[in-house]
């Protein structure tokens, strides 16, 4: 059965796009000077851990902007199991930015999906940035006055458009992430946002699916004790793999994906009332948003130098990704209409599922195989 043979609706695949790879003119005034992701990832910095291969895209460095390549993204996205990008949304309470790929892609005619995910801090105000560096990518405090204006702007915008997100009828929208938009709101402050986009959508006759992430997998294994009262819909995380509280610098794919399994479907024994979605992740190495001089001895293990993740071949993955997917379809805590694939472009990160000059075409192909097998089973 292929993808084109099945209504693909009955369970989706999902994966976040991080819009930063052209030339922001907001965030260069922001940072007060020029940012340019393509060139940090190009000047192949080394992990003072382990030798790896630089991360090349097969597509060349692309404008994320340029309609023409959004496009030719969405149509490979589709071509291979991939439902919808969800584009990551920065906004300071009166500026959005990296928001032109976004416009552009809402402008598309396309059947392709897509989503928001509202970030709780501004992208990175310095790349690479230097050991110890605070500030890198400073908070958002949205007052209710400016997020009621944000509602209403994203509302009319983006989540009315014909192929915004849909899951279970309801619109998706993402908020990253839970912890901060705790410690910058309250619990009460938060319920108060997120009401407010919640009505704002309904006068439009929207109905929403609002899913709280955390960082990584470790995060929602152990939940905050008011969990339930929070105002999601669901949880899930951005990206499921690297391990940030291991000693180990250099870490294995399929060790962490098996521990990520653990995390997600055996280690969770105090889940909230809501749903949890689940989240995997195609590989992992932040060095290239980092500065030289990084000693381990001196400075400990810290991020972007620390984890590296090795081992990340499409096997691995598609190993990973098949029991995320059978295990979700088995266990009642989880949505088993939408699965979040991390990130799809996240080059400086090494968390992507576009193809490289490692493995050519060979996540997506297992993405693929994964989700027809899934659409046959269920």
């Amino acid at each position: 059965m292929t993808l084109e043979g099945k209504d693909s609706a009955k369970i989706k695949f999902a994966a976040f796009f991080y819009p930063g790879y052209y030339e922001c003119d907001h965030r260069n005034r922001a940072a007060g000077s020029l940012i340019d992701e393509w060139a940090v990832l190009r000047r192949g910095a080394r992990s003072v851990f382990i030798e790896t291969a630089d991360n090349v895209p097969s597509l060349g460095y692309t404008d994320c902007s340029d309609p023409l390549v959004l496009r030719a993204e969405a149509d490979l996205a589709h071509r291979h199991g991939v439902d919808a990008f969800i584009f990551n949304f920065y906004f300071d309470g009166a500026i959005a930015e990296l928001e032109r790929p976004l416009k552009a892609f809402a402008q598309i005619e396309t059947r392709f999906e897509f989503a928001l995910n509202l970030c709780c801090h501004m992208p990175k105000r310095k790349l690479p940035f230097g050991i110890g560096e605070d500030n890198v990518a400073p908070y958002s405090h949205w007052s209710e006055e400016q997020f009621t204006r944000l509602a209403e702007y994203l509302c009319q915008n983006y989540i009315q458009r014909v192929n915004y997100l849909q899951c279970e009828g309801c619109a998706v929208v993402t908020f990253y992430h839970v912890k901060a938009f705790i410690y910058l709101y309250g619990p009460a402050g938060l319920a108060r946002r997120v009401e407010i986009l919640r009505q704002i959508c309904l006068k439009a006759g929207i109905q929403l699916h609002i899913v709280g992430l955390f960082s990584v997998v470790g995060g929602w294994s152990r939940f905050p004790a008011d969990a339930s009262n929070l105002p999601f819909d669901s949880f899930s995380c951005y990206v499921a793999l690297p391990d940030f509280e291991s000693t180990e610098p250099v870490q294995s794919f399929p060790t962490l994906a098996a521990k990520c399994l653990s995390m997600m479907f055996d280690s969770v024994t105090e889940t909230p009332k809501q749903k949890l979605v689940s989240c995997v992740g195609a590989g992992w190495n932040a060095t290239p948003r980092g500065e030289t001089g990084y000693d381990p001895a001196t400075h400990g293990l810290r991020f972007p130098y620390f984890p590296v993740v090795v081992d990340d071949d499409p096997p691995a993955f598609e190993d990973y990704l098949r029991a995320v997917v059978t295990r979700t379809f088995s266990d009642n805590r989880y949505l088993q209409s939408l699965i979040i694939l991390g990130p799809w472009n996240e080059w400086s990160e090494g968390c992507y599922l576009l193809p490289d000059q490692r493995f050519g075409l060979g996540k997506l192909r297992a993405v693929k195989r994964v989700k027809e097998a899934a659409l046959c089973a269920h």
